[in-house]
C-alpha cells in the first residue's frame, strides 16, 4: 500500500490515495483541505507523503497520481487566497503538473512553488491569454509554421524591433510576447509538449535593445508559466554585436535550457530545421528568412499565428513527452 497522509492534531489517517479508487481530484483536493485544517505543518506532512509514495511506489501510475495529487494540494495552500479557481484548475491538467515535477525532480515544494508562480503571472495576462483584449503588436514574433512531430514554430526577425523603446511600448512588446507563446502552447499536435524558436538576426542592432525589461519578461515567462516548454531554439546569423543581449540573458536560464540554444548561419539553420521539423516546415521557414533579406521583407500574414487549423486538429496544448 502507498503511503497515507496523517494529520498532527488528531492522529487521523487519510486513507491512501493509491487506495481512494476513482474519486476526481477536486473531491480528493476537499477531503485533503478537510483533514489538514486546523493542522500544523501539512506542507511538511504532504512533502512526507509523497517521498513515502516514492518509495513505497508498485506501479508508475500510481506514483504519478500520488506526487500530482500532492502537489495540487500544496499548490491552493500557496495561493494568495488559499484557494484556486476554474480558470486555474482548468490550466493544471495532469499531463502538465507531471511536467512540472519532473523538471522539478519530483520534489513537490518546488514545483508547488513554480506552479504557483505561473498561475499568478496568468492571472496578471488573463485578459491577453484568454483574447478578451488584442495586443498592440509590435514586432514580426509570431507562430509561424508547426514541425512534423507537432511541435508549432515560432518566428521573429530583429529587423522589424522597435526603436526608442517607451514604457508604454515595452509593455506592448510583453503582451505581444504573451499572446504568441500561448498562442503556441495551443497549437502543439500528436502529443508534442515543446515549441521551436527561431529568432533571426537580420537587421539586428544593438541600440534597439538597450532597455531590459523585455528581456527580463521572457525570462521570466521562460522559467514558469512555459517552464521546459522550449524544445530549442536557434539564433540565425546573430553579429559580434548580440553577444552583449545575450550576455543580459544567459544568467536568467538555467543550465538545461542554455543547452538548447544554438548559433548557427542561415544555411546550418535550414538544415537543421529539416531534420528535426520536416522539409514542409524547413521550407516555411527558410522562405521567410530569405524575404527577410529583401528590401520588401516579408509580409506578415497573421498574428500572433500564421497557422491554419483543420477540422480534428483541436489536441492543442498537448502535454506529451515530445
Amino acid at each position: 500500500a502507498g503511503a497515507g497522509i496523517c494529520r498532527t492534531d488528531g492522529g487521523v489517517a487519510v486513507r491512501p490515495l493509491m487506495q481512494q479508487g476513482n474519486m476526481s481530484m477536486a473531491t480528493l483536493l476537499e477531503i485533503r483541505r478537510q483533514n489538514h485544517r486546523g493542522a500544523a505543518g501539512s506542507e511538511e506532512v504532504e512533502a512526507f507523503a509523497f517521498k513515502q509514495g516514492a518509495a513505497d511506489k508498485n506501479g508508475t501510475k500510481d506514483f504519478e497520481d500520488h506526487g500530482v495529487l500532492a502537489t495540487m494540494s500544496l499548490l491552493e495552500q500557496k495561493m494568495p487566497e488559499g484557494w484556486m479557481s476554474k480558470w486555474h484548475r482548468e490550466w493544471c491538467t495532469t499531463e502538465r503538473v507531471m511536467r512540472f515535477l519532473q523538471v522539478c525532480k519530483n520534489d513537490i515544494a518546488v514545483a508547488s512553488d513554480t506552479l504557483a508562480q505561473a498561475l499568478l503571472w496568468r492571472d496578471e495576462h488573463k485578459d491577453i491569454l484568454t483574447g478578451a483584449r488584442v495586443p498592440r503588436w509590435q514586432t514580426d514574433f509570431r507562430v509561424l509554421t508547426r514541425g512534423h512531430q507537432g511541435h508549432p514554430i515560432i518566428y521573429g526577425c530583429f529587423r522589424y524591433a522597435r526603436r526608442n523603446h517607451t514604457v508604454l511600448t515595452v509593455q506592448d512588446f510583453i503582451e505581444h510576447m504573451v499572446a504568441v507563446l500561448e498562442s503556441a502552447s495551443q497549437s502543439r499536435r500528436k502529443g508534442a509538449s515543446r515549441c521551436d524558436v527561431v529568432l533571426d538576426c537580420e537587421g539586428f542592432a544593438i541600440a534597439n535593445h538597450l532597455e531590459p525589461t523585455p528581456v527580463l519578461a521572457l525570462m521570466r515567462m521562460v522559467n514558469a508559466p512555459y517552464r521546459d516548454g522550449l524544445r530549442f531554439c536557434i539564433i540565425v546569423d546573430a553579429p559580434g554585436s548580440f553577444q552583449m543581449l545575450w550576455r543580459m540573458a544567459a544568467p536568467l536560464l538555467g543550465t538545461k535550457t542554455k543547452a538548447k540554444v544554438h548559433f548557427v548561419s542561415r544555411a546550418e539553420a535550414k538544415l537543421l530545421l529539416n531534420y528535426t521539423s520536416g522539409v514542409r516546415a524547413a521550407l516555411a521557414v527558410a522562405k521567410v528568412m530569405d524575404l527577410n533579406r529583401t528590401p520588401e521583407g516579408c509580409p506578415i500574414v497573421k498574428l500572433p499565428s500564421e497557422l491554419i487549423e483543420e477540422p480534428g486538429d483541436g489536441d492543442g496544448d498537448g502535454d506529451g513527452d515530445g
